[in-house]
């Protein structure tokens, strides 16, 4: 991602978008020229390789490309070279101390010319008894300018441009007081995007509406704090969108006091670059460390990630954690990023949720609002870190005999005969079933549960949702 000092934009009115690069020969001839001089210090030191950089910057300049554009491709490229110390006979530290300390013994803190820093080389390498060069490169071994170039990135020069748009782009989400993603993907794919959002722990609502799902994301420039980090965590999730086999962001940016729009849709893929998807194990410290100490618990009960999602009627809902015992579930959700706003909306969809066994965790600050005096749900309030025994003590109410509502809706005989054939199916080829005794879908789903079947989310609505026999 590019720093905002080399974002690039055009504003007209109200509307604001990045500068982006197209893949036309002048461009493509500019980001290859930077990659073959990337390319011609492989191996050697990043001092020759930040000298031609200048002398390319400077020459690129002369031939009338905007300076903000050459420092970005620059800028992603240093980002994707990996750079090392060099080999040296002796730790660099080591060597750094012991000259240090001759200097002060032999010339009172300081040497005044060549002569007397030979001098110290030389008596430090008689110490170590290694050559006095081998002295000299350990102590200029922490300059930066020393590291050598280990490996150039495998990028064309039309990957670098996709990439820097994908950078503006970015850059320009850090100024945004909330963004709207419209997507439309496999049920996998949502899912997916959708738990990867949850694992980045935005601030974020979800519907399905009509053959898609809209996102609404919080953006940077609501928060009063570690508005970096979040916006960081932004960066990483609009890469995920361009998977969807359709996708638009719009979003509010305020640009040095004012509000600006900013819209992109999928019609701009060709300038972006293709994404492999990936999954997040834990961005937020609270969670792995939760997740951690709660499965060293002993508690009986079995934790799990990532959660089927929770839908009510066109709201989709995906809790951090699932508890699970003796065919009881419980889920836990976990506030952490907040404003008034946000929080205004999660509880109206908190209590959409009717019947769900529900934790809601928060952060002391978040504690503090009146608000959360209306969450329908066992509340826990956590200072840095969230506590699994208190969790535990709240799931032990769950296991007490009489807590568990029973379904009140009577089967009937044709529906059971009908599944005792049932194996593996759609849950939509079953609702038929369900449907012509007055039963709904969500009530389906729960009987299905006690007879013992196993519900499997592939997607985020019915037509997605398959049903096996466990037992």
């Amino acid at each position: 991602m590019l720093p905002l000092q080399l974002l690039r934009v055009k504003i007209a009115g109200f509307e604001i978008k990045p500068r982006y690069v197209l893949l036309s020969d002048r461009y493509i001839d500019l980001a290859n020229g930077l990659i073959e001089v990337f390319k011609q210090c492989e191996g050697g030191k990043r001092e020759k390789l930040d000298k031609l950089v200048e002398k390319f910057e400077y020459e690129s300049f002369r031939k009338g490309f905007h300076f903000k554009l050459v420092r970005g491709l620059t800028h992603l490229l240093y980002r994707k070279t990996v750079f090392r110390k060099p080999e040296t006979m002796v730790d660099p530290l080591k060597a750094r101390l012991m000259v240090f300390r001759m200097v002060s013994e032999e010339f009172s803190g300081f040497v005044l010319n060549k002569e007397d820093s030979e001098t110290v080389f030389k008596k430090v390498s008689d110490k170590l008894r290694i050559p006095v060069e081998e002295v000299r490169k350990a102590f200029y071994a922490t300059y930066e300018e020393e590291e050598v170039v280990e490996k150039i990135p495998d990028l064309s020069p039309v990957d670098l441009i996709r990439e820097y748009n994908l950078s503006l782009v970015q850059a320009l989400l850090f100024k945004a007081l909330w963004l709207e993603v419209r997507f439309k993907a496999p049920g996998y794919l949502i899912k997916n995007i959708l738990y990867m959002v949850k694992r980045f722990g935005l601030m974020y609502l979800a519907k399905k509406v009509e053959d898609c799902v809209k996102l609404r994301i919080e953006g940077p420039a609501v928060l009063l704090k570690q508005t970096e980090r979040y916006g960081t965590r932004i960066a990483k999730v609009v890469p995920l969108i361009f998977q969807a086999d359709k996708w638009s962001i719009e979003a509010r940016i305020k640009w040095h006091g004012r509000l600006k729009n900013f819209k992109i849709n999928s019609g701009l893929r060709y300038l972006l670059p293709k994404v492999k998807s990936v999954k997040v194990e834990f961005d937020s410290t609270v969670e792995l460390e939760f997740y951690k100490r709660f499965r060293n618990l002993g508690s009986g009960w079995h934790i799990e990630r990532e959660p089927e999602p929770l839908i009510t009627g066109k709201n989709i809902m995906v809790p951090d954690f699932c508890f699970e015992k003796n065919g009881r579930k419980v889920y836990l959700e976990i506030m952490g990023f907040w404003t008034r706003e946000y929080v205004e909306k999660k509880l109206s969809k908190l209590k959409r949720l009717g019947n769900v066994n529900m934790l809601v965790a928060l952060d002391e600050q978040l504690a503090c609002s009146s608000l959360l005096r209306e969450i329908p749900f066992e509340v826990i309030v956590y200072r840095k870190s969230l506590s699994p025994t208190e969790v535990y003590l709240k799931l032990k109410h769950f296991e007490k005999p009489g807590k568990r509502k029973e379904s009140k809706i009577t089967v009937d005989s044709e529906i059971l005969e009908k599944l005792k054939s049932v194996k593996y199916a759609k849950l939509s080829q079953l609702l038929p079933l369900f449907e012509e005794k007055g039963i709904n879908g969500e009530q389906a789903i729960k009987i299905l549960e006690e007879l013992g079947f196993e519900i499997i989310w592939k997607g985020l609505d019915f037509s997605s949702v398959w049903v096996r026999k466990t037992t």
